[in-house]
């Protein structure tokens, strides 16, 4: 499989965690500010991380739609997101490592998917 088809699986598949992650922390918030009369829950810190998820999740989305084109910009971008991944011990470091690998080398091949077909043999 192609270096590009795999990074930007890779950051799709991101993207889907940090949305996932976004809405249940979006429905656990609402159940448990309805639920509670204290102020337990802190409606700005509640904020801030929905905040930092949905960055996250914009992130890798965009990167992952820029992989499938095979921009550069999206190559450069997984090298700067693979390097943070890499404190995550023991998973980011893995995910980190997987981008670090297939974005590190210039992706080959057409930028237009008209231009991959082939072309018929002359004689």
């Amino acid at each position: 499989m192609e270096r590009y088809l795999k990074t930007a699986r890779a950051h799709r598949a991101l993207a889907v965690l940090y949305g996932l992650l976004t809405l249940l922390l979006l429905v656990l918030s609402v159940v448990l500010f309805v639920d509670s009369s204290d102020d337990e829950l802190a409606p700005g810190a509640v904020f801030l991380v929905l905040l930092l998820l949905g960055a996250l999740f914009s992130m890798h989305f965009f990167t992952a739609r820029a992989a499938f084109q095979r921009k550069n910009g999206a190559r450069i971008a997984s090298l700067v997101i693979a390097v943070p991944l890499l404190l995550g011990f023991p998973l980011g470091t893995l995910i980190g490592l997987y981008l670090l690998e297939n974005a590190w080398k210039p992706w080959d091949g057409p930028v237009n998917p008209a231009q991959s077909t082939p072309t018929a043999p002359t004689l």
